[in-house]
């Protein structure tokens, strides 16, 4: 079993470059051990040998000398929900379990899935926009990972993944980019379609096969084959930035053509957090957006972006179920979230 402070995310505490704009960054490499199936091929045998040995080299690698280890057998679907919500494991791993591991340091910046889609996806999390300091920290420990296990790897294709895609470095790059601005201009659809022309995926907050929801995107790049890993971290840079650019354009435009009117929304939403007694998760999402996107345009001071950033995964539903030590229904759950909500807001404007 994990121990993890269910109101603590630790890559969430500090804010990083473009903070108004870009949640977080997360860079991952996708990596297999030779001589076994792809998870999606393989045996419940095959995933327990390969656990068996990806557990063991994890634990010589002095990056995750007092880390956490769980194994997804047998774990309580509240606890998977729970670190899924957390961003430590996929949509897939939550609904597919079997031999599955996860390694994550205590501060949560650094870890690896076994037998998710591949046999080990290595991640990196950082606040805010830090796809360079994300990499370098993912990148020592393929080094150091690459020492202990026999990974799959071809001359001329690079590293071998289960998914084509993947193939190469195995790298994506990805953030999470609040966009209100851009949605609420209509100007979203343009932008979606540019980033998927010049070879970028938009999806929702989860990942793959997530809703985008309360204006939030993950923003990721697509291919890998034939590209540096250093090339893919900088083209990521770019196209980003210009995304970021054009959400502060699109702000700008909304406060200026419609300020009256913006002000009232951000305002009714920051007094539905700060009163209500029963909050809904969909409902949650979308206030918060309004909220931040006041603290970005300055309408809302002395509230942390920091907080906003952390109530958004800690007023979850399995979050709220761990904090509280029991399972409950969607009426308790609202209830509890709406009291968290009011307590990480208690120090903010007219409280």
């Amino acid at each position: 079993m994990f121990d993890i402070e269910p109101l603590k995310i630790f890559w969430l505490e500090s804010l990083g470059e473009y903070s108004e704009v870009i949640i977080s960054t997360r860079v991952r490499l996708a990596r297999n051990i030779s001589g076994y199936p792809f998870p999606s091929r393989a045996t419940r045998e095959d995933r327990e040998k390969v656990r068996e040995e990806a557990y063991s080299a994890l634990s010589q690698i002095n990056l995750f000398r007092g880390a956490l280890w769980t194994e997804m057998d047998g774990l309580h679907s509240l606890d998977r929900q729970f670190l899924m919500e957390r961003h430590l494991i996929s949509k897939e791993m939550l609904s597919n379990g079997v031999g599955g591991g996860l390694m994550v340091r205590r501060d949560e910046d650094l870890g690896v899935m076994v037998n998710e889609e591949d046999h080990l996806r290595l991640f990196a999390l950082c606040p805010g926009f830090a796809p360079q300091d994300a990499y370098i920290k993912v990148n020592e420990l393929d080094d150091l990972l690459c020492l202990e296990l026999d990974i799959a790897f071809h001359k001329d294709y690079g590293f071998l993944t289960s998914c084509p895609t993947n193939v190469g470095t195995g790298m994506r790059v990805s953030v999470l980019a609040h966009l209100p601005g851009l949605v609420v201009t209509k100007r979203i659809r343009e932008v979606v379609n540019w980033l998927r022309e010049s070879g970028y995926s938009v999806r929702g907050i989860y990942g793959e096969g997530s809703q985008v929801v309360g204006n939030i995107f993950q923003i990721s790049n697509h291919l890998t084959l034939g590209k540096e890993e250093e090339e893919i971290v900088e083209g990521v840079e770019r196209v980003v930035k210009k995304i970021v650019s054009r959400e502060y354009e699109a702000r700008q435009q909304i406060y200026l053509s419609a300020r009256l009117e913006i002000e009232d929304k951000i305002w009714r939403a920051y007094g539905t957090l700060s009163h209500a007694r029963l909050v809904s998760s969909e409902e949650l999402l979308g206030l918060l957006s309004l909220v931040r996107m006041g603290v970005g345009l300055g309408i809302l001071k002395g509230i942390s972006l920091q907080d906003l950033n952390k109530v958004m995964i800690c007023a979850q539903p399995a979050h709220i179920q761990k904090v509280e030590g029991e399972q409950m229904g969607p009426v308790i759950r609202d209830q509890r979230r709406a009291t968290i909500i009011r307590s990480f807001l208690k120090g903010g404007i007219g409280l």
